[in-house]
């Protein structure tokens, strides 16, 4: 699992670094970014576009609906079966 903190950001006040893994690296948008295309492009592989099924773009949706909702629910899980 992984473990995920938050602590104070540098930026001004209220700002926040999320931190993994208590080695203290704070996640960057362009960290975040790469793992979420691997995370894309595995569900690609997984899921082939080709053949008709969604592969990445269920995780677009789910990335999308949980922005919009502030949360990741148990619908959402559910439905997206996590």
């Amino acid at each position: 699992m992984l473990d995920v903190k938050l602590r104070d950001g540098r930026k001004k006040p209220g700002d926040m670094m999320v931190v993994i893994n208590a080695t203290n690296h704070h996640i960057t948008f362009e960290e975040l970014v790469k793992l979420s295309i691997l995370l894309y492009k595995n569900e690609d592989h997984l899921y082939p576009p080709d053949l008709g099924l969604r592969g990445g773009e269920m995780l677009r949706d789910f990335m999308n609906e949980a922005f919009d909702k502030g949360d990741v629910t148990d619908d959402m899980k559910r439905r997206y079966k996590l």
